[in-house]
């Protein structure tokens, strides 16, 4: 599933010392474990702190290092990246088979009670998992004075807020549900839920046959509450105009409000490639080679030793380079550039010299065990580019190297 992420579960509220309200803070209310992650379904009150379900029914927990049918970002019901963290919830808002109207809420408990008079904004985002067979409208958020308590797992009568006219049906992104009202006073629970029964829904054909095949199934993230006129947000990527460098167009926290680049092009945004400018694949997060090849290579790079002053490898560097072939070897989509330098010892033109002859030699090794000629090239700079100080010994041994550079063969 493709995602836009701004937060984990939090809420934005005003807190009240002594009567009067403080400055505005941000209480972050996410799903706190208070235990294990979750291991199977139905274990939302369970295993987090402060999260209950109103109407007795068995809302569900997901998180990235749950068991196999709750995880994130794959799970039972669909596949779904957090909006942000590393958990959601998930609820029934409706189901074709229950004879007794069955559904499921969230109810959480804010910080301090809602002033008399004042201006509130809710949002929080929904997205309709992949195997559910239905979608309705309807999904909204209820603040109220006391916590809602009817235990008969059914729809619950209330007028929430909030509430999304229009029927959710996006399985791929997080939808925005959001509003504003003005508080009575007192108010200190959220609950989020389909209230009042279903007044729309839609049937979806092409789904494959499960128990959500009969259900609105939804994710539910990014809840919160805040004091205040709602600041305008022009491309709806719940981040404020004012703090938005991107304002026209939906990013992420991460790239203030920017959306995510994949410069090399390889399928894997910037800000989850580990090698942004280096096409790579997803099994190692971006780059072309595991991070245990690269360790490798690097290992056996620093262990490529020369006789004095010649381009004759020792004996003692064989082995590391026998190990380098045989990484190169197992990926022929990969290239290798053999870098040689040298120390500011001697002339310039004798420096540059040496450390071509040298790159050369290992070039020339690399082949007579395997490694296509074509996959494969080396250059020299001599002393162009030392890594240390030439004004010790030491410094100068670690500016004596060769170094691989990996790209991709095209």
């Amino acid at each position: 599933m493709k995602i836009f992420k701004l937060s984990t579960i939090y809420i934005l509220t005003m807190l009240f010392m002594s009567g009067l309200s403080a400055q505005n803070k941000v209480e972050k209310l996410d799903f706190i474990l208070v235990d294990n992650p979750p291991t199977y379904f139905s274990q939302l009150k369970k295993l987090t702190k402060g999260w209950e379900s109103p109407n007795g029914a068995t809302p569900d927990l997901y998180h990235k290092d749950g068991a196999r049918f709750v995880g994130v970002p794959v799970n039972g019901p669909g596949n779904q990246e957090a909006y942000d963290g590393d958990s959601y919830a998930g609820i029934i808002a409706y189901q074709t088979f229950a004879s007794n109207k069955y559904t499921e809420y969230i109810q959480t408990q804010l910080s301090a009670p809602l002033i008399a008079g004042q201006t509130y904004n809710i949002i929080f985002r929904a997205s309709l998992a992949e195997n559910s067979g239905e979608a309705v409208n309807g999904l909204g958020a209820y603040v109220s004075k006391k916590a809602v308590g009817f235990h008969t797992r059914s729809f619950i009568t209330a007028s929430p807020q909030v509430i999304s006219k229009e029927i959710i049906q996006d399985k791929e992104n997080w939808v925005e549900v959001k509003g504003q009202f003005i508080a009575t006073g007192g108010e200190e629970y959220i609950t989020i839920g389909v209230f009042n029964g279903i007044d729309k829904s839609t049937t979806f054909e092409n789904v494959k046959e499960s128990i959500n095949k009969g259900r609105a199934y939804y994710y539910i993230d990014g809840i919160a509450l805040s004091a205040g006129s709602m600041e305008p947000d022009t491309d709806g990527d719940g981040i404020i105009d004012k703090e938005d460098k991107c304002p026209n167009v939906k990013g992420t926290k991460e790239n203030n409000g920017c959306p995510d680049v994949d410069t090399d092009g390889d399928g894997i945004v910037d800000s989850k490639d580990k090698c942004p400018n280096l096409k790579g694949t997803k099994e190692n997060d971006g780059c072309l080679l595991s991070e245990a090849e690269i360790k490798m290579i690097k290992d056996a790079s620093a262990h490529i030793y020369f006789e004095t002053g010649s381009a004759t490898i020792k004996k003692e560097s064989h082995a590391d380079l026998n190990k380098l072939a045989e990484i190169l070897k197992k990926h022929p989509e990969v290239k290798a550039t053999v870098e040689g330098h040298t120390d500011s010892s001697g002339d310039d033109a004798s420096n540059l010299k040496l450390s071509k002859t040298r790159a050369a030699s290992v070039v020339k090794y690399l082949i007579e065990h395997g490694e296509k000629e074509d996959h494969i090239s080396s250059k020299g700079f001599g002393s162009t580019k030392p890594i240390a100080s030439n004004e010790t010994k030491e410094g100068r041994a670690k500016n004596r190297r060769v170094e691989i550079v990996i790209s991709a063969f095209e």
